[in-house]
C-alpha cells in the first residue's frame, strides 16, 4: 500500500510541473495583451526540448551500443 506522504508529494510535484507553468503563461499573457508571450512560449520549449536531446542522446547511445 501506498503511504499517504506519497500520494501528497506525487500531487505536489503533478501541480508544480503542469498547473503552474501554465498559470505562469496565462497570467503573463493577461499582463501583457499577448505582445511576446507565444514566441518566449516556444522558445522556452525549444530550448528544453534540444538541451533535453543533448544531455540524453549520448545516455541512449551509450546503452544501445554496449549491446553490439
Amino acid at each position: 500500500m501506498v503511504s499517504i506522504t506519497t500520494i501528497i508529494t506525487v500531487a505536489i510535484t503533478f501541480c508544480v510541473s503542469t498547473i503552474l507553468p501554465v498559470g505562469v503563461f496565462v497570467v503573463y499573457g493577461l499582463r501583457n495583451k499577448g505582445k511576446g508571450v507565444w514566441s518566449a512560449w516556444f522558445l522556452g520549449a525549444a530550448g528544453f526540448f534540444i538541451m533535453q536531446m543533448v544531455i540524453r542522446t549520448p545516455i541512449y547511445c551509450n546503452d544501445k551500443c554496449r549491446e553490439f
